[in-house]
């Protein structure tokens, strides 16, 4: 009897506390978010979609996950997945760049318990339903979270949506297989489930927090848009959302797959390195905690990436096989990338060898011809960016654009060319992530934004809005983006003025066309 008089009272004195604050009941649990400052949006945050993948969980499925609260706090972000800070001090090259100091980027707390995921909605406590807006956060597979400061969902959810941003498990914690894991449907692609136990989630408690679980729309940058490419293909996952958009996405899901039985080879090799007298059990690889495992990883994985398996169970087949048998199931979608994906990353020493080099990786079978595609431009750097960004992201989308749009789906495809202004633009120009400000409206504090980068974020976020709620981007204040089957195979092109364009480098693109022919 006291003890149930103490939790009574306890409830009582943690409701009392949380009064002010949007609550959503959720499987039985009150979550607790927060208001967000000077906005109609509540944000519940750090929300439990699985059980934490820990111990005996490590390398399984996502399992249910069983409320241990009447009232739970979701106003603060969980942990992000196992990880090195690669992508912090990334931020940091960044913001010292643009002239400030590196730790103005915190550091990123990490823990396996990471299985949540955060919501963003202006539509607690009504009974209409708005769409919903999935975010799938990039990083090799390996790296990032879901609550980078670009990938808060605040400023769209105050145009009418409602969003989401999900986590999943990264490098050998999420993307790994053993001869060992052969029991039950789930013995590979463990990030890649986790994905679609997020989206389960969603789908059967969104309208808790207003949206519309029949109008779903996932949206990824880099491999986590390789990600949906995959979830778009994969088994069973039809029903989990309505339509997509792909940002610099497409090389990474045409192409990056590995077989079942060379990843539970590579299993070996990781359970080998990690055995000081012989090769560890999988019983003892759970065995090691997380920060030493995170840490010996990277050592062991250094170089790898961590692509979907083609598991027989989530995935069958490439996505490459499908779109050329015409099996799968068509979606609408808006695809792109940017304009000059890979120029930061390329050495400024960088000479015709390395050029070659490049060329000899992208197009094996037609080097000297991609070489003369980009010969006239006068920037070595700009040459190897062409190609680069051609042959990962800018050609494969174009092929994926005309294999959803002759399967009957609307599709828009996109290049965003956007620079911000001044000495640090110049020597990024419209690099790999650069829209993400400019889609999610949250440009951070320590980089300049002017006028016209504000005026290209409204036109940008108007047409991920609209596509969201009405499956085609176009709305009454942005310049008509027409749809990709139309003559010339237009691309709307991002930046100030918006403008319409034929498709980009048509040379290189035919010679990746006649490389993934030859690669068959």
């Amino acid at each position: 009897m006291m003890v149930r008089i103490l939790t009574a009272l306890l409830l009582l004195y943690s409701s009392l506390a949380f009064a002010s604050e949007p609550k959503v009941i959720v499987a039985g649990e009150i979550l607790s978010g927060k208001q967000v400052d000077g906005s109609n949006v509540s944000a519940f945050l750090g929300i439990p979609f699985a059980a934490a993948p820990v111990g005996d969980l490590r390398w399984q499925g996502p399992q249910k996950y069983q409320p241990k609260h009447d009232l739970r706090d979701a106003a603060e972000f969980a942990p992000a997945c196992m990880q090195k800070q690669r992508i912090v001090d990334w931020y940091r090259d960044l913001a010292e760049l643009f002239g400030n100091p590196r730790d103005v980027v915190a550091d990123l707390p990490v823990s396996e318990d990471c299985l949540y995921l955060n919501v963003w909605s202006p539509a607690i406590g009504s009974s209409e339903k708005l769409p919903v807006m999935v975010y799938i956060h990039g990083g090799s597979n390996r790296s990032g979270w879901s609550w980078e400061p670009n990938y808060h969902g605040h400023a769209l959810a105050q145009q009418g949506v409602v969003v989401v941003s999900i986590a999943y498990r990264l490098g050998d914690f999420g993307f790994f297989a053993h001869p060992q894991l052969d029991q039950g449907p789930v013995v590979a692609n463990f990030g890649l489930w986790d994905q679609v136990a997020a989206l389960q989630w969603i789908k059967d408690h969104i309208t808790a927090f207003g949206g519309d679980a029949d109008r779903i729309t996932l949206f990824g940058e880099s491999s986590g848009g390789g990600n949906i490419v995959a979830l778009m293909f994969a088994e069973n996952t039809d029903d989990l959302f309505a339509q997509v958009i792909l940002q610099s996405t497409a090389g990474f899901g045409l192409r990056n797959v590995h077989s079942l039985a060379d990843e539970r080879q590579r299993g070996v090799r990781f359970a080998e390195a990690l055995g000081d007298e012989g090769p560890l059990t999988v019983a003892q690889m759970r065995g090691i905690p997380a920060d030493e495992l995170l840490q010996r990883a990277d050592n062991i994985s250094r170089g790898y990436y961590h692509s979907p398996v083609l598991d027989g169970a989530l995935l069958s087949e490439s996505v490459s096989s499908k779109l050329s048998s015409g099996n799968f199931h068509a979606r609408s979608m808006i695809i792109g990338s940017n304009a000059e994906e890979w120029y930061a990353y390329i050495a400024e020493d960088a000479d015709a060898g390395s050029e070659q080099d490049l060329a000899e990786e992208f197009f094996p079978s037609h080097a000297t011809a991609a070489l003369a595609a980009v010969a006239a431009e006068p920037d070595i750097r700009l040459r190897m960016d062409r190609l680069r960004t051609a042959a990962r992201m800018l050609c494969p989308g174009q092929y994926f654009a005309q294999k959803m749009s002759a399967a009957g789906a609307d599709t828009w495809m996109y290049s965003f060319s956007r620079t911000r202004e001044g000495r640090a633009g110049n020597l990024w120009r419209a690099y790999h992530g650069v829209e993400l400000p400019y889609v999610f409206g949250t440009h951070d504090e320590w980089m300049e934004t002017s006028e016209t980068d504000l005026q290209v974020t409204a036109a940008t976020m108007s047409y991920w809005l609209h596509f969201a709620k009405t499956g085609n981007p176009n709305g009454p204040t942005t310049a008509n983006w027409p749809d990709y089957s139309k003559p010339g195979f237009s691309v709307q092109e991002i930046n100030k003025p918006v403008r319409t364009i034929d498709a980009p480098e048509p040379e290189l693109c035919r010679l990746f066309r006649d490389e993934l022919r030859i690669s068959r």
